[in-house]
């Protein structure tokens, strides 16, 4: 089973105005014969909002309603399931030859979250695997992810509340969506999360829209000899 057969709907998260991100993923989904469907595979344009509102920046808490809002639309839906990939994902060659094996795993799982990008160290072999990874250890990036069903309800009511509160609030406050979701994972610890063993996802290099930008991303000049640069460092993956 191919990848975009097993989930529901795919969501890609783009800025409006990025659209050198938005035909870089473009690209990268069509190495893997996933395209752009309506109502399958479709680009959802990013949230920006203009204030922080207790997050560490505005783009953080426009990351943090992007992926909430999403959330919302599947759960509307009533979709069973749902792929969320953020525009800077760049997939790995081996993903191809095993993305049957590894629907197959979630076909036979009770799961929660899947993650198939990630930054974290695994002990494993070669072998391709979803592995049970620990509730109460949390996993940094959401770029290319999964959700069942089973836990929009909660998961949108923690989201929505966590966004009354105050920064550090011992509930859970206005956090990076990573965070939220680790803190979330914590407090649920019977909500299965399976992890890619290897990562199967990275992201690309490439200006950031959620952190304060350097100095040298704020000179337009210099963007192209950036975007030229951060191509070469991410070429090796």
């Amino acid at each position: 089973m191919k990848i975009q057969d097993f989930f529901d709907s795919i969501y890609i998260v783009n800025l409006i105005e990025r659209k050198d991100r938005r035909d870089q993923i473009v690209k990268e989904l069509e190495k893997i014969n996933i395209y752009l469907t309506p109502g399958k595979v479709e680009l959802f344009s990013a949230v920006k909002p203009t204030e922080a509102k207790g997050f560490e920046t505005s783009g953080t808490r426009g990351c943090f309603l992007s992926h909430l809002e999403i959330l919302k639309i599947a759960q509307e839906k009533g979709l069973s399931n749902i792929l969320v990939i953020e525009d800077d994902l760049m997939i790995s060659e081996k993903f191809l030859d095993v993305q049957d094996r590894l629907m197959n795993q979630l076909q036979c799982s009770d799961w929660g979250f899947v993650y198939f990008g990630h930054i974290e160290n695994l002990s494993g072999d070669t072998f391709c695997q979803l592995q049970s990874y620990p509730a109460a250890k949390g996993i940094q990036t959401s770029h290319f992810y999964g959700i069942n069903s089973t836990v929009f309800n909660p998961l949108i009511s923690f989201m929505d509340s966590l966004q009354e509160r105050a920064p550090a609030d011992p509930l859970g406050g206005p956090m990076h969506l990573d965070g939220a979701y680790s803190f979330f994972r914590a407090n649920n610890p019977k909500i299965l999360t399976l992890i890619s063993c290897p990562n199967l996802g990275s992201q690309r290099s490439s200006r950031s829209d959620v952190h304060e930008l350097k100095w040298f991303d704020k000179v337009k000049i210099f963007r192209p000899i950036l975007a030229f640069l951060r191509n070469i460092k991410t070429s090796l993956f």
